[in-house]
């Protein structure tokens, strides 16, 4: 465990260090879009979106079941596009790849209720098919450092470090998504 987050640190030392500008197709300007979302911690519906002052790309997702055991989830995320490289052209589409570092909360409410806040490093691949209108694939790996639960039995505090009894430290989780989805740059 120790081993993937000195990994997963380098990573995003490397990426801040040696960012470069971005040479996609489309300008760093405004977008908003939406997307489906696969994994943990979070599956559902999301929303994308960049604000140009800011350097972040902002996302939400959604999910909830209703029923006997019913749950809401969401997650928030936060990323910064460090490297951006273009790959070229698939048919008509001008295709590139982002990766870089980001931020994520994640909250659950069923019978308990669970928060978790980690890193993340999302690897995008991004396909201009027009213009301004982007369809995107994005996986990404996260390490939730701080997580909190309550309700049912007992609750507990989980950071970086050991457990000692039900508050403690502790590496809270690791976290796969995938999205698929599109964005339009304004």
């Amino acid at each position: 465990m120790k081993k993937l987050f000195v990994i997963m640190f380098a990573i995003i030392s490397i990426i801040t260090v040696t960012a470069k500008q971005a040479s996609a197709a489309y300008s760093d300007g405004s977008a908003i879009g939406a997307a489906i979302s696969g994994g943990y911690p979070v599956s559902g519906l999301s929303v994308t979106g960049k604000f140009a002052p800011v350097p972040l790309v902002f996302g939400a997702n959604f999910g909830f079941y209703i029923g006997e055991s019913g749950y809401f989830s969401l997650n928030l995320t936060a990323d910064w596009w460090g490297l951006k490289l273009p790959l070229g052209q698939a048919g008509e589409a001008a295709v590139s790849m982002y990766l870089g570092p980001g931020a994520a909360l994640s909250m659950y409410i069923s019978s308990i209720f669970v928060l978790d806040i980690g890193i993340r490093m999302p690897v995008g691949f991004s396909f201009l098919v027009q213009e301004k209108w982007e369809i995107f694939l994005e996986p990404s790996l996260g390490l939730n450092l701080i997580g909190f639960s309550a309700g049912g039995e007992s609750g507990s505090l989980r950071v970086l470090g050991s457990s000692v009894d039900n508050f403690g430290f502790g590496l809270s989780s690791i976290s796969f998504n995938f999205q698929f989805g599109f964005r339009y740059w304004l």
